[in-house]
C-alpha cells in the first residue's frame, strides 16, 4: 500500500498545513518530497513527488506559477505545496485554485513560520517505513499465493514476515477492468488503502498488493463472526470505489474462507475464476 495525499493530513506537523483545492485528488500516490528552486522540474523528478514551493530561485508572478503547475500535473506529481506569506509568495492566485481543482491535484497552503525541515523529514519517514512494511507483506503475500512449494504452512511463513495468523481467512480481488485508465496507478493505491482503512476492528486484517491490474487483498479475522464483517466491510469499501471511480470498471471477487490446515491457494484460485467469468461478461 502506497502513501497518498490524504495520508499525510495525519502527520504531525502537516496537520498545520491547509488543504485549499483539488480535494478529490487526494487519492494520489506520493512517491517522496521535492523542493523546487528551478523554473522547470521534468528533467528532475519522475512523477509521484509532492512539490514544495518557497519561491525561492524561481519566478512567483501568476504566469509562471500556473506553467508550473501545469507542468507538475503533465509530469503526474501528488500535488503542491506553496509556503504562503513571505515576501515571495504573499498570496495564493484564484487561477491557480482553479486549475488545480479542474485537474484534480492537490494544492496545499503552508504558513512560512512552520519550518520546513520538520515536514519533509516527517514525510520522508512515513514513505520509508510504508515501503519497509510494503516489502514484507508482499514478499510474505507471493510466498503464499505463487510458490509452487508446500514446504511452509500458513503459520510459518506469518511467523517468519511477523504476521499476525488469524485462524479464519480468505481472498478478496478487486479488478480494473479499464487498464488504459488515465489515473490507473493511483485507483490501484486508493483501492488497497480503502479496503485497509475499512477494516473493522483489531480482530481483523487485510493485506494487499497489486498484481499487474488486479489488487489482492488476503483478509484475516479471529472468529467466524469477524470474518463476517470482515466481508460485509470489503463489500462496503468497494462501493465506496465504484462511486469513485466509475469509469474504471472495477469488479469485486470473494474466494472460500479457509482455517488452518486448508489452502488459502484454493481461495485465490476461486476468487480469480469468478473475476475472469465478471470479465468475460462484460
Amino acid at each position: 500500500m502506497s502513501i497518498c495525499c490524504a495520508d499525510l493530513r495525519e502527520l504531525k506537523y502537516f496537520q498545520e498545513i491547509q488543504l485549499i483545492s483539488g480535494d478529490k485528488g487526494l487519492y494520489r500516490q506520493v512517491t517522496w518530497p521535492f523542493i523546487c528552486t528551478t523554473p522547470t522540474i521534468s528533467p528532475w523528478l519522475h512523477g509521484g513527488e509532492l512539490l514544495f514551493i518557497t519561491g525561492a530561485g524561481i519566478k512567483t508572478d501568476e504566469n509562471s506559477l500556473l506553467l508550473l503547475m501545469q507542468e507538475s500535473i503533465e509530469k503526474r506529481l501528488a500535488g503542491m505545496v506553496i509556503l504562503k506569506g513571505n515576501e515571495y509568495i504573499p498570496s495564493i492566485p484564484p487561477s491557480l485554485i482553479d486549475l488545480a481543482d479542474r485537474s484534480l491535484f492537490p494544492l496545499f497552503e503552508m504558513p512560512w513560520n512552520l519550518k520546513l525541515i520538520d515536514v519533509i523529514q516527517e514525510i520522508s519517514q512515513l514513505i520509508m517505513a510504508h515501503r519497509e512494511q510494503s516489502k514484507k507483506q508482499m514478499l510474505f503475500l507471493e510466498q503464499l499465493l505463487f510458490s509452487g512449494s508446500q514446504n511452509h504452512s500458513f503459520e510459518e511463513l506469518s511467523m517468519h514476515y511477523d504476521i499476525a495468523p488469524h485462524p479464519f481467512r480468505f481472498i478478496a480481488l478487486v479488478g480494473i477492468h479499464d487498464s488504459k485508465h488515465e489515473n490507473l496507478d493511483m485507483i490501484k493505491s486508493d483501492v488497497a488503502r480503502t479496503l485497509k482503512l475499512h477494516t473493522p476492528e483489531r480482530y481483523c486484517d487485510v493485506l494487499c498488493m497489486v498484481y499487474i491490474n488486479t489488487v489482492i487483498c488476503l483478509a484475516l479475522a479471529d472468529t467466524d463472526n469477524n470474518v463476517s464483517k470482515l466481508g460485509t466491510s470489503i463489500t462496503k469499501a468497494f462501493q465506496v470505489l465504484k462511486n469513485r471511480y466509475p469509469s474504471a470498471g472495477l469488479h469485486l471477487a470473494f474466494g472460500r474462507i479457509c482455517q488452518p490446515g486448508d489452502s488459502i491457494q484454493q481461495s485465490y484460485t476461486e476468487a480469480e475464476k469468478v473475476l475472469d467469468l465478471m470479465n468475460k461478461n462484460l
